[in-house]
This record gives C-alpha cells, structure tokens and sequence, in this order.
C-alpha cells in the first residue's frame, strides 16, 4: 500500500470548480482517482523533462537555507568548464546562495 501525501495547488477558479464537479461522479467511475493520478504523473513527468530534472532528485533534494523557496541544485559554470561543480539555488538569478559540491555528498542532485 503506497502512503498518501496531500498537496495544496492553486488553480484557477474554473478549473478547480471542474475538478471538484468530477470528483462527486467517482461514484460511476471507480477508478477516478487513479485516473486523476495517473494524469498528474504525466504533467509531473513532463515537467521535470522540460526542467532537465532527473526524476529522482526530488529524494535528496534540499531546500535552499537562504531563500527557503528554492531547492540546491547541481550546477556547473557554463562560463568556465575547469571550474568545479557546486550547489547552487534553483531561484537563481533571485537567489545567489550556493555550496561547494562535496564529492562524499549522500546526494545524487543532478
């Protein structure tokens, strides 16, 4: 049995009220909520290829400790190729916090 999370999503009004419309008809169609999860995998998945996410960065993930809203990230500095990897904030240019890329790290950011 796969253990449930809730989420918060903001939607724009008509959608949400449409969603909400289609849930009250699960009682015709049994398998609604896996239908509705299988279609937010699909979104989730194409937009962490859009994002050149790997699609398991979000288990070692880390939150950025400066702005709180980003997420540090694998980065390389595309301006000079010899520099070494680091993290650095996925809010860039908003947030400028990074660390160094600690070979030993646990994690696999990519």
């Amino acid at each position: 049995m796969s253990t449930v999370k809730q989420i918060q999503v903001t939607l724009p009004k008509d959608l949400a009220e449409r969603l909400a419309f289609v849930r009250k008809f699960k009682h015709r169609l049994p398998d609604l909520p896996q239908i509705l999860e299988q279609a937010i995998q699909s979104v989730v998945v194409s937009s962490e290829g859009k994002l050149n996410i790997q699609p398991d960065t979000w288990k070692s993930a880390k939150s950025c400790p400066v702005c709180a809203h980003g997420t540090l990230l694998k980065r390389v500095n595309s301006r000079k190729p010899d520099a070494p990897a680091f993290y650095g904030c996925s809010r860039f240019p908003e947030c400028r916090h990074t660390e160094p890329l600690v070979e030993t790290d646990k994690r696999t950011v990519k």
